[in-house]
């Protein structure tokens, strides 16, 4: 296999590193900096198409496996109407799911069989051992593990001119694009986009983002949305840059910063804007941006549209994973999301109203039970 196989349209890829901002007219780039950026849209496009093809087949094989042998946490545990008379035999239990997990990984060895060729023995030895698929986001990340390390066999011992060439991309290739993009800077809509645009460092970004979460902001929420916001897909980005009081230019400014950090970016802007000031310099953009701003907040309800309270309850009293209860309504971590923190309206259809109330209702008998238990009452139930 040849990194070219793996990135579609070379021109397509090219135009698309020329819009990184790192290469701005304004910013004077050189060639060398060109080049730079197509070799890293070259590997992002390549683990982005590696990754979608490798997750279907992991997760229709682990949906397969829990099929026919259960869920783990199921596994070697009595029946409900035992339970009630006995205890579990440890024991039997650890056995079972050490059985469980062994098979699990065996399946999995042989779906990726057609991918071994491009995988190192020392990431199989480490990857397709005690696996836990189980566990939340584990076939997403096990994927995008497979998707770096077949790029990195692609590209080992090449330089970034031998990967751009096994791509089937050279320099004359790379002048073409970068000519033309510095040509348009030339043109008036291009001066006059030049003028608006900012050329925030990311000490600038941080204190934007400082100014609109404020001193006691969520770490984990803004580390979320920090890595949506240095997400290729430009949705995305600009949602999650909005929820960080980001326009779209300073957006494209963090993209920037990620050509430089690389899969860092996220921990430097946190570290930035924990000792940013959210001075006046940071508040200002804030105030330019208002016009758009009380649209979304003031937007009236959609029909049928269920308070965000109700996720967030249900996630914060429950045992509801925000990856499993997404899988289970059909949509994108990203949608549910934004569903979870009122950005969008949570409007379900039946199918999905039923999904969430079952949630609750087990949620609500599991807690049941547990004060059952310790009080020693008799546990009430809710249907």
């Amino acid at each position: 296999m040849y990194i070219h196989e793996l990135i579609g349209d070379k021109a397509d890829i090219i135009e698309q590193a020329m819009g990184n901002p790192g290469l701005a007219p304004k910013r004077k780039p050189t060639i060398e900096q060109a080049m730079k950026a197509v070799a890293s849209q070259v590997e992002f496009a390549a683990m982005q198409n590696v990754q979608q093809k490798v997750l279907p087949i992991i997760q229709d094989m682990y949906d397969m496996y829990v099929l026919m042998n259960g869920e783990y946490e199921d596994v070697g545990m009595l029946s409900e109407a035992d339970a009630a008379v006995t205890e579990p035999d440890e024991d039997f239990v650890n056995a079972s799911r050490q059985e469980y997990s062994s098979g699990l990984d065996d399946e999995l060895e042989k779906v990726l069989e057609p991918f071994e060729a491009l995988l190192s023995a020392d990431w199989l030895g480490r990857n397709t051992i005690d696996t836990r698929l189980w566990e939340e986001n584990a076939i997403v990340k096990l994927s995008q593990s497979v998707a770096k390390e077949v790029f990195k066999q692609l590209s080992y011992q090449k330089t970034p001119a031998q990967v751009l060439s096994n791509a089937g991309i050279v320099q004359a290739d790379v002048e073409i694009f970068f000519e033309q993009h510095l040509a348009q800077a030339e043109t008036p809509k291009g001066k006059q986009a030049m003028s608006d645009a900012t050329a925030n460092s990311a000490e600038d970004l941080a204190a934007k983002i400082k100014s609109h979460v404020g001193n006691d902001f969520d770490q984990m929420t803004v580390y979320d949305d920090l890595s949506l916001a240095c997400d290729d897909d430009e949705i995305l980005a600009n949602g999650a840059g909005k929820r960080l009081g980001l326009d779209e230019d300073d957006v494209q400014a963090l993209q920037m910063v990620v050509l430089e950090y690389g899969d860092e970016t996220a921990d430097h802007m946190i570290e930035l804007i924990g000792n940013a000031s959210s001075g006046e310099k940071a508040a200002k953009p804030k105030a330019e941006r208002k016009p758009a701003a009380p649209k979304a907040q003031t937007a009236a309800p959609a029909e049928g549209a269920v308070d965000p309270k109700v996720l967030v309850l249900m996630k914060n009293h429950g045992s509801t994973k925000d990856t499993e209860m997404s899988a289970t309504l059909g949509v994108s971590r990203a949608t549910y999301n934004n569903w979870l923190n009122g950005k969008n309206a949570f409007s379900p259809d039946g199918d999905q109203y039923s999904a969430v109330r079952d949630e609750l209702v087990r949620n609500i008998n599991g807690l049941l039970e547990a004060l059952a238990t310790l009080d020693g009452t008799e546990q009430m139930e809710v249907s």
